[in-house]
């Protein structure tokens, strides 16, 4: 492989020796493709053989139309060789037997702008055949020769037959007193050595004082090896993956979780709204229901309810996910008897105020298990056995509020070098949210910001640096 390297090292170099010379031209010479030959040629300018000058040329072609024309004839040549062959005269309402109605306004307005013939009394009148013009003889020419910008006549480009767009070229230029050297652009491969030409062969000197460049090779992105990880440590511990829209319904996202329509959290400030299309449509109607009920006057929960007046469309309106939880109750209208054990791990949204710890689009990490006798206890254990697997030593629970669950808490993780981190809420969905899904079983439910464990684990500080597209950064960060 590399002796067929130096192979094409050395056509390129002889292509180049006779003067100045575009890239594609060597590209298409050799017989390679061009980003090899630009390769070759990089190679070749680091060693002081050329100069790579950029110029820019104008790209000519020819329009959908200007095609048709260029194969058929333009619309008023055919017209007027089509009348004189008539006797030079015909009326123009017998043209649409032979031409399109659109071609013969075209060619009509031509003729009489070229001066070809005249129209009188509703007939079109040519008594010679016209010379052919410098519009047709270039449209003859594009494509077979190279046609200079100026040479186009101006009506080619406003008839819209011909595009003019700018375009970019290399000139190679060779640098003539390294081309008289003999000898130096050979490099010792093993099939030289093995072949015993390197007895014979000229090598061009090498500098061992000089640093060569660093060499970066592919590494995955820590963030997204982290996050694999936590989805493979879930899914080990029994777990089942699930996914819902980035866009979603207030009323999976907000109603369903028993979050009233006057809440804070529903306001612009926090939420993205979707501007078009503004609401979506409920299919589970009789689920519906039962949750509107449940707001209104609390239903068969026990609960007195928000009382209010429930609104359909505002629980229809359409917006970017700012939580996770709306994928487990999309799960539970589907999956109603234990036992139940569900994650996702996927985007989130809301309007905020980016800095260190705060950003507009964050992951979150959301769980649900469901069966029968089941206890928060119980989901203590499942949460402090994730956060040991992914690398913490400690975890603690304090008591916490969410609308949807009671009881409720948040945990936090240690780490060595930044303390006590919030991390996640947890608690068991209360009546107000399964029984609407007609499910009489205990349901715990977990969410964890992903993205602050990330932080931990990685060792960053700041949120922004996960998405922002740093190459040193990567290249800095230590894997897993």
């Amino acid at each position: 492989m590399r002796e067929n390297k130096e192979n094409l090292v050395k056509k390129v170099f002889e292509t180049i020796v006779g003067g100045c010379k575009e890239a594609e031209k060597i590209a298409e010479e050799v017989g390679i493709p061009h980003t090899t030959v630009m390769s070759i040629l990089e190679r070749l300018r680091a060693e002081g053989y050329i100069e790579i000058v950029r110029e820019e040329k104008w790209m000519i072609e020819l329009t959908e139309e200007g095609r048709k024309y260029k194969e058929e004839g333009l619309p008023e040549r055919r017209l007027a060789q089509y009348v004189y062959e008539k006797g030079g005269e015909i009326a123009i309402k017998k043209l649409d037997e032979v031409f399109d109605e659109p071609e013969i306004r075209i060619a009509l307005q031509w003729v009489v702008r070229k001066e070809w013939g005249r129209i009188e009394r509703g007939y079109v009148k040519i008594h010679e055949i016209p010379e052919k013009g410098k519009d047709e003889k270039i449209l003859e020419l594009i494509g077979k020769k190279e046609i200079k910008k100026d040479d186009i006549p101006i009506e080619l480009i406003k008839r819209g037959l011909i595009k003019i767009k700018p375009k970019k070229t290399l000139i190679v230029k060779p640098i003539k007193e390294k081309f008289e050297e003999k000898g130096g652009i050979s490099v010792i491969t093993a099939e030289i050595i093995r072949s015993g030409k390197w007895k014979k062969t000229r090598f061009k000197p090498y500098n061992l004082a000089v640093t060569p460049p660093p060499l970066w090779i592919g590494k995955k992105n820590p963030y997204i090896e982290f996050v694999n990880m936590a989805r493979e440590i879930l899914i080990e511990m029994g777990f089942e993956e699930y996914k819902g829209p980035w866009i979603e319904m207030e009323f999976y996202h907000f109603d369903a979780l028993f979050q009233p329509q006057d809440h804070p959290a529903r306001e612009l400030f926090d939420t993205f709204h979707v501007s078009f299309p503004e609401v979506g449509k409920i299919p589970e109607r009789d689920y519906l229901t039962k949750v509107k009920r449940t707001h209104e006057n609390g239903w068969e929960t026990g609960s007195r309810g928000w009382r209010y007046n429930w609104s359909e469309r505002v629980a229809s309106r359409r917006i970017l996910r700012g939580q996770t939880t709306s994928v487990s109750i999309r799960y539970l209208t589907t999956h109603k008897e234990p036992p139940i054990r569900m994650f996702t791990i996927d985007d989130c949204f809301r309007y905020d105020v980016m800095d260190a710890t705060h950003s507009i689009q964050f992951k979150q990490a959301e769980g649900i298990v469901g069966e029968r006798g089941i206890t928060l206890k119980e989901l203590f254990g499942i949460l402090e056995e994730f956060a040991k697997r992914l690398g913490f030593k400690e975890i603690k629970f304090v008591p916490s509020y969410f609308p949807f669950t009671e009881p409720s808490c948040e945990a936090m993780v240690y780490h060595p070098e930044l303390g006590w981190i919030e991390c996640l809420g947890a608690g068991i969905f209360r009546p107000e949210v399964l029984k609407p899904l007609e499910i009489d079983f205990p349901v715990l439910a977990w969410g964890i910001g992903i993205d602050r464990l990330a932080m931990a684990i990685l060792g960053i500080n700041d949120i922004r640096k996960i998405r922002r597209p740093d190459l040193q950064e990567l290249r800095d960060w230590k894997m897993l």
